[in-house]
Formats: structure tokens, sequence, C-alpha cells
């Protein structure tokens, strides 16, 4: 990948941080591309005289003052977002054989089918596997009024990489279940306690490791744990004793709310998109082969664990894989009142930053080319190495991607599907 544009530019200050670099500060982006000075309050009310007040400073002296993030009061002006004309476009595809007229709550592709395989959960509580490539629906199975899910609070959906197991909880809820999409039985109950979860969108992902299909969830506000659904076996909790972890004055006690997580293709690398009181978003990364082979404390304070980026009040970004070792994060920006669209690419076994360009939407997801969309903004298609715009397609908003047929699936108010892909 290349080098972050950002590094390659000049480090630019206003003059009265020449010596103190702790003072408030806002960035002041000049419009062409990323580039941006750091200057104080006085400089922010007196733009016409700020070229005369800017100089030069090294990397070491510019990164003194951004770290201070809490000393970051707002932005003046906003970055370049480029645009690069292409021929590429979306052929769109209405399905007429397949209808969902119940609204979907939550659906996930399985990714590793050689066809646009999909499982959805619907209002009515029903699971259903959808194949897209041959137009054949089919209800698995229906969540039974003894669990303890709410279906009047949101519900996430979960589905292992060989599609046979399900996870299914409220995002800001206590509880889940995993189901087996084979016998539609209850594997296992799943309970991460009650503490601020309305503020934690629930962690949990499967991992394929050894060939078994492993499921990495919360247990409390500040712990993971691995379990094998279909045996029952705990891989991570009947080796670290609670009184070891669950205390501060515990020797690796982790003050750190867990929330949504995302596991590398290769199953190597877990990324946690957590927070810490005051409270503080903080993007952080650990290497899962550590975790279960070395240190049964890694995802606490082992070595491999990076803290990517932090920002104050935001932790709700989405994140998405652009290879085994890379990420892209949503937004820049070091406060919640002042993110503003841009996707962040970070090497997650250094944590250095390697580029970031403004312009994405949130949520993101990442296929040869980085795909941006929401509601309001449709569906926009980015070079990651330049940043430059490629495409801009208002016309749909899709629900899932899946990455071995590259489509994405969109519903219309009818209960019609649209498959739509890049051409």
């Amino acid at each position: 990948m290349n080098k972050s544009i950002e590094n390659e530019a000049e480090k630019k200050v206003c003059i009265h941080f020449e010596e103190d670099t702790d003072k408030e500060y806002c960035l002041y982006f000049t419009g062409k591309g990323i580039e941006h000075y750091i200057i104080c309050m006085d400089c922010c009310e007196d733009l016409d005289n700020l070229e005369n007040n800017i100089i030069n400073v090294g990397a070491e002296h510019f990164d003194k003052i951004r770290i201070n993030i809490w000393n970051n009061i707002g932005m003046k002006n906003r970055p370049e977002i480029k645009v690069r004309p292409t021929k590429l476009k979306f052929e769109h595809k209405v399905l007429m054989d397949i209808k969902i007229n119940e609204r979907i709550l939550d659906i996930k592709a399985v990714g590793k089918l050689s066809n646009f395989i999909a499982i959805a959960i619907t209002e009515l509580k029903e699971v259903i596997r959808i194949d897209f490539s041959n137009n054949i629906l089919k209800t698995l199975t229906k969540i039974p009024e003894s669990t303890l899910l709410n279906f009047n609070e949101a519900i996430s959906l979960h589905i292992s990489s060989d599609g046979e197991m399900a996870v299914i909880v409220n995002t800001y809820g206590q509880h889940g279940i995993v189901v087996d999409l084979k016998t539609n039985k209850i594997l296992m109950n799943l309970d991460r306690g009650n503490y601020c979860i309305e503020h934690c969108i629930y962690p949990i992902a499967f991992l394929k490791h050894k060939g078994r299909q492993l499921l990495i969830h919360g247990t409390n506000w500040n712990r993971l744990d691995i379990t094998d659904p279909k045996s029952g076996e705990l891989l991570s909790l009947k080796k670290r004793s609670r009184e070891e972890t669950d205390t501060p004055a515990a020797n690796h006690y982790l003050d750190y709310f867990h929330c949504s997580i995302s596991i590398s293709e290769d199953n190597e690398w877990i990324v946690d998109n957590g927070w810490i009181w005051h409270p503080l978003g903080n993007v952080v990364a650990w290497s899962i082969n550590s975790w279960i082979k070395n240190n049964i404390w890694e995802s606490e304070d082992g070595e491999s664990r990076k803290i990517i980026c932090v920002r104050n009040y935001y932790w709700e970004g989405t994140i998405c894989w652009i290879d085994n070792n890379t990420i892209a994060v949503y937004g820049y920006g070091d406060d919640s009142d002042c993110i503003i669209p841009a996707v962040r690419i970070f090497d997650v076994r250094s944590g250095i930053e390697i580029k970031w360009f403004a312009g994405p939407v949130n949520s993101i997801t990442f296929d040869e080319y980085l795909f941006s969309f929401t509601k309001e903004h449709g569906m926009s298609v980015w070079d990651i190495e330049t940043g430059e715009m490629l495409l801009h397609d208002i016309s749909f908003c899709p629900l899932i991607y899946h990455k071995s047929t590259k489509q994405f699936i969109s519903k219309h108010e009818d209960g019609t599907f649209v498959l739509s892909q890049l051409v």
C-alpha cells in the first residue's frame, strides 16, 4: 500500500505553537486534498492573516500537538473530496420470484459459498435462508417464545462462515442465542451482563480455528471469551479466573467496554470497537493466535494488543478489513461533534495509521474497491489507493454484500429484492 498522503505532506502549524504545544487548537483544512494546519483559537478568529502566521515543523513536533486530542475543539473548512470519472456502473436486477413482505430485522451473507446465500431474521421471529442465485427461499425455524431475546428492541444476526450456525442477539441488550441451522436446535444461551449495555453493540463474532467453528462473545462489560458452541467447550474462561481479571486490583484488570468486534478473513486478528471512561472511543486490535496459543490474557494486556485510534464520545463508526492486516475505520476527527465522512487506514500489527481520505459515508465494505453507503447518500465507490470517488449511485443502499459473487442485495418496499453488481 502507498505511503500516506498526510505523511508526505508538510507539517504546518501557526506560529503560536512553535514553542507551546499544549493549548487548544483547531484543524484548518486548505481545500487541497487532506492538507491541514494546526492553528490556535486566536488564528481561528483571524483567518485573513493566517498565511503570515503559518510555519513548517517536523513530524514529531506536529504529532506532539495532535496527540492531545482533548485540546482539539473543532475544524475550519473541510478536506477536498477527490473525484475521478470512470466508466464504472451498477447493473440492477429485480428478483421477482422471491419476496418477503414482513420487516427484516437483520440479514447476513454466507460469504464462503459460491452461490449468493443469505440468512435473515424477520419481525415474525422466523429465520429464513435465501438463495439469491437460484431464487429459493426457505424458512428454517422460528425463535421460540421461551428465549430471553426482546424482539421489541434492535436485533443483530451473525452467521458462521460455513453457514451452519447463527447467533441472534439484542444489539444493545444482555441476551442472545446460538442456533444450529441444520437441526434448528438452540446450542447456547448467551448472557453478557447488563452494565452499560445500552451504549455497547453486543461484542460477538464467529472464528474458524483449526477446522473448528468457535464463538468469541462478551461475558461481561470488560471480558471476552471463546467457546465451541457445538461441544460447549470453553477455551478461555476455564483458564482465566475472574479473580485475576474482574476487579481493579487484579493483575489483568481491563478498564474497557467491549463493543462490536470484527475478525480478519484469515482468522488471525480481531478488532474491537469499544470505549473507556470518560467516555473515549478506543478501537483496539490483537492477535487471535497469540490469545489462544500463547497468552490467555492477550485480550486484556498482551503484547500484540494495539490501540488503533481514539475519539472522544465516538465508538460506533463502521470498520471493514482491506486485507488480513489492514483495516478501514470510518470517520475523521477527534470528537463525536466533529467527525466528518472519511476513512482512516491502519495496520493492525503495528497500530500505525497508513493514510486517510475524505468522503466515504458510514457504512463501509471493501472488495477491490471501497464501497460506502447510507439511505440518504446512496452508494459510492472509492479507489483505496488514491482516495478518489469513482462512482456515486444515489438509487440504492444495499442490505448486504456477497464477496464470492461480488453482488449486493437491497430490498424494495413491496418485499422484492434487487441484485446489484458493479461492472
